[in-house]
């Protein structure tokens, strides 16, 4: 029975990479990460990720293979007819929407989510440390 499942989840593997080896973002990031990330900090960085909470586990997963629903990827997709931010007029990308937009309105929806995801930071360094806040 090992042996089948160790075939079955080489066979998938390659399919995978098939599949992303297509894809031209996703493609370019997997390189990189698979370049310049240790096994380990991988390995570590994915236990970490795989106990969040569903939607932020989507959000993250979606982040990282550059497919939140940006107006550059929306344009690429064909769902939108313009890649410009609404509120700044620059191109909208991942790292425009989560960091970049100069817009006061995107500063303060920034500045509430950062202190969000830093504020779950806390609590789960503080769970996975064992120390109170």
């Amino acid at each position: 029975m090992t042996g089948a499942k160790n075939a079955l989840t080489a066979a998938n593997t390659i399919s995978d990479w098939t599949h992303i080896s297509s894809l031209t973002l996703q493609c370019q990031i997997l390189i990189a990460v698979n370049k310049f990330i240790k096994q380990a900090e991988i390995n570590q960085w994915s236990k970490c990720i795989i106990n969040l909470e569903d939607a932020a586990f989507r959000f993250v997963r979606k982040a990282i293979i550059q497919q939140l629903p940006t107006k550059s990827n929306l344009a690429r997709w064909g769902k939108s007819l313009t890649n410009l931010c609404p509120l700044c007029n620059t191109l909208q990308t991942n790292k425009h929407v989560l960091s970049a937009c100069s817009s006061s309105t995107a500063l303060d929806r920034f500045t509430a989510r950062h202190n969000a995801v830093l504020s779950k930071l806390l609590v789960w360094l503080c769970q996975a440390l064992r120390v109170k806040h």
